[in-house]
């Protein structure tokens, strides 16, 4: 690993078989005019020489992109979370209103069509009855908007009215992330956290992964219940 070089890594998860970490340095020498060799680990086989390898590599990884270095020690571990995303949850404005609305329709408009069907002055009408300002947060990675949440403080509970993160940004784990800042603040308060849930809505999985349990049936939604539990 002497030299100077560039940190290689690539994660692969075919359908039904265990992801595949390559993970090596290609070479900055001109007068190497060879691949750069890569090790191929099977997550959860050989793990300690997997981390072993990490740790050699991950200065010069680290030197590229701290998050990749992060991503890659959770992958290597068998995890799906990447910690330390760098995600903040701001206060709204008044000049989040839009952007709110547009994460919540995008989100949203598919549900209402295959439930009730969409009309856009509803909807927009809908929205703005339900917007409250003083309990919107905007959540921020690396100083961008990826989405909003909207929390009730409930004299027994944390009520999540809305949570939504932007398509482009979903699938990266802000989403556990989010919710486990939202934890640690209800452990804080001793309070459980309830949601209501769409039926057929995919974050019905993240929800019961990250300990949610149906206590509720209405027609078209499932009403979920967290305990005040140390994540």
């Amino acid at each position: 690993m002497a030299g100077t070089g560039t940190a290689i890594c690539s994660y692969t998860a075919p359908r039904g078989g265990h992801g595949k970490l390559r993970y090596g340095v290609a070479s900055h020498s001109p007068s190497k005019n060879r691949k750069p060799a890569l090790i191929t680990f099977a997550l959860g086989q050989d793990l300690a020489s997997a981390l072993q390898y990490c740790c050699i590599c991950s200065r010069q990884l680290l030197a590229q992109s701290r998050r990749a270095a992060r991503r890659l020690q959770c992958l290597l571990l068998g995890g799906d979370e990447v910690p330390d995303l760098g995600i903040e949850m701001r206060a709204a404005s008044s000049a989040d209103y839009e952007y709110a609305r547009s994460v919540h329709h995008a989100g949203m408009r598919w549900i209402a069509e295959r439930l009730f069907g969409w009309d856009d002055a509803e909807q927009a009408a809908k929205f703005e009855r339900q917007f409250v300002l003083s309990e919107i947060r905007i959540i921020m990675v690396d100083g961008e908007k990826v989405g909003y949440l909207q929390v009730t403080e409930l004299p027994d509970a944390l009520l999540l009215k809305e949570f939504h993160i932007s398509a482009p940004s979903q699938n990266r784990g802000i989403g556990s992330e989010v919710l486990r800042k939202l934890f640690a603040e209800a452990h804080q308060m001793g309070k459980p956290i309830t949601v209501s849930v769409v039926k057929f809505n995919p974050a019905m999985a993240l929800y019961q992964r990250l300990g949610f349990k149906v206590v509720g049936d209405f027609v078209y939604k499932f009403y979920q219940h967290r305990e005040n539990v140390q994540t």
